[in-house]
């Protein structure tokens, strides 16, 4: 901490994991266009002037990519849809284009002497209009969507909170996450989500589609949750029966 002001500024730097350039700073809640440009030295034809726009949210430290390029561009290897837009959150690879270019997002605390306030509460709106304006709100999974606001307003009603945070132990849940780690039940995964067989089947095929993410209950869900529902309901499992 600055021993004069005790202020600190985060800082958001787009970097390559193959050091290609020299990291690319995103500010706040401000959309910045990479493609093919000298700032990232990509010189690739299939990767658009524009290919990507991205805006960091400072606040929950993630940095939203809108892919705007005619070739797709992936996170952890799951395409972005054209004018779509997907979380890139620290630890995740973005592939530039094609599975091409790797790139992660790092958020890097520094030393401010002369900030009045720092770019984390200047940006906490700004960030939140952002996501609402961006296309992964106005998604064609209206399910999906659906399902979100019902859990949201649910959250909201007059339940003590202590009840609502606290739901009842669920033994079932821990048959689910022991038969996701138990490789003769699993007919396929990906990084965002595993196929298993039902242990109690209903029909010929049973198959159940879980979030490796640990969601201990519904209610958890929020919009953070949306692309994780649209891969769910969406994904190309390829099953051979």
């Amino acid at each position: 901490m600055d021993s004069e002001t005790g202020e600190k500024v985060l800082t958001c730097i787009f970097k390559s994991n193959h050091s290609i350039h020299d990291g690319i700073t995103l500010p706040c809640g401000t959309a910045v266009t990479v493609g093919r440009e000298k700032e990232t030295n990509i010189a690739d034809g299939q990767c658009s002037r524009k290919q990507l726009e991205l805006i960091a949210n400072y606040r929950d430290k993630y940095v939203l990519v809108k892919r705007t390029g005619a070739n797709p561009s992936q996170i952890e290897g799951i395409d972005i849809k054209i004018n779509s837009s997907a979380k890139l959150r620290e630890g995740e690879v973005l592939y530039v284009v094609n599975m091409k270019f790797p790139h992660q997002v790092v958020f890097v605390t520094n030393k401010n002497t002369n900030a009045k306030e720092t770019e984390d509460e200047k940006c906490n709106m700004m960030s939140d209009i952002s996501f609402l304006n961006s296309s992964s709100c106005q998604t064609e999974t209206l399910n999906a969507n659906a399902a979100v606001k019902r859990i949201v307003k649910e959250r909201s009603n007059d339940q003590p909170e202590s009840k609502r945070m606290k739901p009842k132990s669920q033994p079932w849940k821990m048959g689910l996450k022991s038969a996701m780690q138990d490789n003769s039940n699993v007919i396929r995964e990906d990084g965002l989500a595993v196929v298993i067989k039902d242990k109690y089947p209903k029909a010929k095929y049973h198959w159940l589609v879980l979030p490796k993410e640990s969601i201990s209950n519904p209610r958890c869900l929020d919009k953070s949750h949306i692309t994780l529902l649209k891969h769910m309901l969406k994904a190309d499992w390829k099953i051979r029966l």
